[in-house]
């Protein structure tokens, strides 16, 4: 049985996160266009203005670094789905010799993976209360993930013997490394989620226009579409 979950497990996290993605993107790819005002040249007689026309759509793809950014932040989400009962099981074994790993960061951990998932649902939605909760996640998991290194290098400094707690930490059995290589990946996400979504100057000169134009208010027909 469990030879088999760690087959199918995998391949339903990955679905999981692919699926989420798609209906992310697909929710909120319109956020990213932009309603552009099309003007004709002044014609007639009286040539002292412009004559509106409408408007059209600029159409833009969710930049790549935000796509990278959800597609992460998903995967950092689901690891609360195989934590849950790791996280149980050491909280139980601590019960014996004092809170440790399990009891200080894997049971805070659980809700930030959580807020991951979340914001890979969002991080792809151009407004602003999605480029805040991109910053708070990162905050958090900076946080979260200093605080781990700090007690896994002072678990690596005391005497072999003492830190029974958190011995899982320690560098000489294994656990260690993998704690370590995951906080300085959380930590590393983190950061470039926060310079993921920050303004892009750049990003009103790109993008496609769908024609013809909306909202017209002149009859005037216009026989090309302008360029982007």
């Amino acid at each position: 049985m469990f030879a088999l979950l760690r087959v199918v497990g995998p391949i339903v996290l990955a679905v999981v996160i692919l699926a989420s993605y798609r209906a992310s993107v697909r929710r909120n790819q319109a956020s990213w266009n932009e309603s552009v005002e099309v003007v004709t040249p002044p014609t007639g007689a009286y040539r002292d203005g412009e004559r509106r026309v409408g408007f059209v759509e600029r159409v833009r793809q969710i930049p790549p670094r935000v796509q990278t950014a959800a597609i992460v932040a998903l995967v950092f989400g689901v690891m609360w789905l195989p934590s849950i009962p790791l996280v149980g099981l050491g909280v139980a074994v601590e019960s014996d010799d004092g809170a440790g790993l399990a009891t200080l960061f894997g049971i805070p951990g659980i809700p930030l993976s959580i807020a991951h998932f979340v914001l890979g649902l969002r991080i792809t939605k151009r407004s602003a209360s999605a480029r805040r909760f991109a910053r708070i996640v990162g905050t958090w998991s900076i946080i979260h993930n200093v605080l781990l290194l700090g007690v896994t290098f002072w678990t690596n400094m005391m005497p072999r013997g003492a830190g029974a707690a958190f011995r899982v930490c320690r560098i000489s059995e294994g656990g260690g490394v993998v704690v370590v290589l995951y906080a300085l990946a959380s930590i590393a996400y983190a950061v470039f989620a926060m310079v993921a979504v920050r303004p892009d100057p750049t990003y009103d000169d790109e993008g496609d226009l769908l024609w013809p134009p909306r909202d017209a208010t002149t009859s005037a027909s216009l026989t090309e579409a302008p360029h982007a």
